[in-house]
């Protein structure tokens, strides 16, 4: 290594370095790159020539008069990597800089950060002026000399989480399978009912697909992702077989609620909450991708379906995904209707009812009516019936909130052994199938059988 850097030789990497607002440890790899040194000999030459001068070379250019106009919250995303950096007047800590940039945690992680400081000048300049009639009043003083002012930068290095990136990989797969396995033409017979005045709403919510639940540690019954497969089709089975179906116009089918157990290859619910489970989650979308094709074809081919998809907190990214993948599968089905945007509530309207469909874990569910009232003022007068469709809680209630009926909705799957050992144990599992009459609102509640019997 030479002993003498001539400033000809400095200045160019110093000014790339500034440019680039490289941290310490990324500038000193540049220097070893550019002069072709050992990784001694690059922090030796960072140390004498760069580290006192880069912290003022790295600020933004700014205008005579004016403080840097870069302050503020900064993004930069490309594939599974991102950087964010926020500049302000004082010190800013990590976690304000993630709530600035709103980035998703579920999502991202955070590689490493640093928080740096540097001093802006400008010119020592008093600017006192009024204007009346456009001809200005008052002086000017200025000292020849330069204010500093300093800045802080708090960045950070994110990079998408190896699940995250997993199942976006995994989801644009089955997107793709979907569209070229998915059947151009489907089975059915275009219903002729004299009498069809009703819809009929499959309330069949946690099933908690792939959850493990062993009788010996919990007391209760057995739940793997094979009993809770089998039953949810022989809850379908069951729920259809009960209802007059020559009065179904339209059957509603919800996909989600936490449906499945995990959110990720760790499991893990979407908050990152570690759960039972007794399989990886490729499987389990594929155990229920299938179980709800099948169903949904099923009942398509007598009535018109309609799907409403909308996640728990154990499933709110898969079962996007989930929704995505029977859409298109049933794209070519005029009997079959996917409701799989993002929103976190669905609504269905049918004749002098609204139905709202929430799993009930965000928002308060005194909160819910006037949420429900809020997200559909322009059309609520049409509806003399409101009714909002909840889950989670594992247990059957209804409470009528000035007009609006909130219904919580009962689990099949059992209790695992969180649940048992904190004692919220003994509800019945079954489900429902509720029959709205187009005029008169909800005529019927059916039940499946119990799986406690």
């Amino acid at each position: 290594m030479p002993n003498v850097y001539t400033p000809e030789t400095i200045a160019p990497v110093q000014q790339a370095i500034a440019a680039q607002r490289l941290p310490r440890a990324e500038a000193v790899k540049y220097v070893r790159k550019h002069f072709g040194v050992s990784e001694r000999q690059g922090r030796d030459i960072y140390s004498k020539y760069f580290a006192k001068v880069i912290p003022a070379a790295v600020a933004p250019a700014v205008k005579e008069d004016e403080m840097p106009t870069s302050k503020g919250a900064h993004m930069s995303f490309k594939g599974d990597t991102g950087e964010v950096d926020l500049i302000d007047d004082s010190p800013r800590t990590l976690d304000e800089l993630i709530r600035a940039t709103k980035v998703d945690l579920n999502i991202w992680e955070v590689e490493r950060y640093v928080v740096n400081k540097w001093e802006m000048g400008r010119k020592d300049k008093t600017v006192s002026l009024s204007w009346v009639d456009g001809v200005a009043t008052g002086h000017v003083e200025d000292s020849g000399g330069i204010t500093k002012a300093p800045l802080w930068q708090v960045k950070a290095w994110l990079r998408k989480k190896v699940e995250a990136s997993t199942i976006n990989k995994m989801l644009e797969q089955f997107a793709v399978n979907a569209k070229k396995h998915a059947p151009k033409r489907f089975a059915f017979v275009k219903p002729i009912r004299a009498k069809a005045d009703c819809c009929y709403v499959l309330n069949i919510q946690d099933l908690h697909l792939a959850k493990l639940a062993n009788h010996l540690e919990t007391g209760g019954a057995d739940w793997d992702i094979r009993i809770a497969e089998k039953a949810y089709r022989q809850t379908v089975d069951e729920l259809v077989a009960k209802v007059p179906q020559d009065r179904v116009e339209e059957v509603v089918v919800i996909i989600g609620s936490d449906m499945i157990q995990v959110d990720n290859d760790k499991s893990t619910t979407t908050a990152g909450t570690y759960v039972d489970s007794d399989t990886r989650l490729s499987k389990a979308f594929d155990v229920a991708s299938k179980m709800l094709t099948d169903v949904i074809e099923q009942l398509a081919s007598q009535f018109k379906v309609h799907c409403v998809v909308y996640g728990g907190n154990h499933d709110r990214t898969v079962s996007l995904f989930l929704g995505r993948y029977v859409e298109a599968w049933f794209r070519n089905h005029p009997n079959v209707k996917i409701d799989a945007s993002p929103r976190s509530r669905k609504y269905y309207g049918f004749g002098n009812t609204l139905i709202a469909f929430d799993h009930g874990d965000e928002t308060k569910a005194k909160d819910l009516p006037l949420v429900i009232m809020r997200e559909n003022q322009s059309t609520i007068s049409k509806y003399r019936f409101i009714e909002c469709l909840t889950g989670h809680y594992h247990s059957e209630q209804s409470e009528d909130v000035k007009g609006i009926v909130m219904r919580v909705a009962p689990a099949l799957c059992s209790a695992d052994r969180w649940h048992s050992s904190k004692g919220f144990i003994g509800a019945i599992r079954r489900s429902q199938g509720l029959l709205y009459q187009r005029d008169e609102g909800l005529e019927c509640i059916y039940y499946s059988k119990s799986l406690d019997s």
